[in-house]
Formats: structure tokens, C-alpha cells, sequence
């Protein structure tokens, strides 16, 4: 008479669907992929907004230049690049905050020490 095959081990059944239910838990803990979206794009669709907003109030505003130009009108268009700069600055520091948080990462992590990694 042959012997059937020995598993290893046999578990129960409440054993099997516990390490399941602690498999499935640990992957909705696992933290999330990045993003799809390259740094490149998310810059470039930050400037686009901003520039096409600042475009969008010139065309809807009564701003006029005249040749040659006036002061009045120099004071306009140079307080608008101030504006269309600081929205330009303020947005990319949000957009750019994982890449300035994974610099200060590498910048605490010792190369020759990788326990702390």
C-alpha cells in the first residue's frame, strides 16, 4: 500500500483565512504608489494655468499699452509679472515639496551606515 504525500503542515481552515484576512489588511496599509505623473508635467501644468489665467484677465481687462509707453501703464504690466510670479512660486513650492522631502531624506541618510536606511 502506498503512502499518500505528507504536506508539511496542515492548517485549519480559520488559520488559513486569518493569514488571508493579515495578508489583505497589510496591502491596503502599504502606502501608495507615486503618482503617474512626471515632476516635468505637473511643472508644466502649473505654469500653464498661471500663465494662461494671466493671459485670460489681460484679455478681460481694459489694460491698454501705448507706444511709447506710459507709466501708468508700466506700473500695470510690472505689478502683473510680480502677481503672475508670486502664484507661479507659490504653486510650484506645493507641486515640488515630495522632491524638497526626499532631499532632506538623503541628506540624514549616512551611505555607510545602512541600518538606518
Amino acid at each position: 500500500m502506498r503512502d499518500r504525500p505528507r504536506s508539511a503542515s496542515l492548517e485549519p481552515a480559520s488559520a488559513l483565512l486569518a493569514r488571508a484576512s493579515a495578508a489583505d489588511t497589510a496591502q491596503r496599509r502599504a502606502p501608495r504608489e507615486p503618482a503617474s505623473v512626471s515632476i516635468l508635467w505637473r511643472v508644466f501644468a502649473v505654469n500653464a494655468i498661471v500663465f494662461g489665467l494671466a493671459v485670460f484677465i489681460l484679455i478681460a481687462s481694459p489694460a491698454t499699452v501705448s507706444n511709447p509707453i506710459k507709466v501708468s501703464e508700466l506700473v500695470v504690466l510690472v505689478g502683473g509679472l510680480l502677481m503672475t510670479l508670486a502664484v507661479n512660486l507659490l504653486l510650484l513650492t506645493v507641486v515640488l515639496a515630495p522632491l524638497r522631502r526626499l532631499a532632506t531624506l538623503m541628506g540624514h541618510i549616512d551611505p555607510m551606515r545602512p541600518a538606518r536606511r
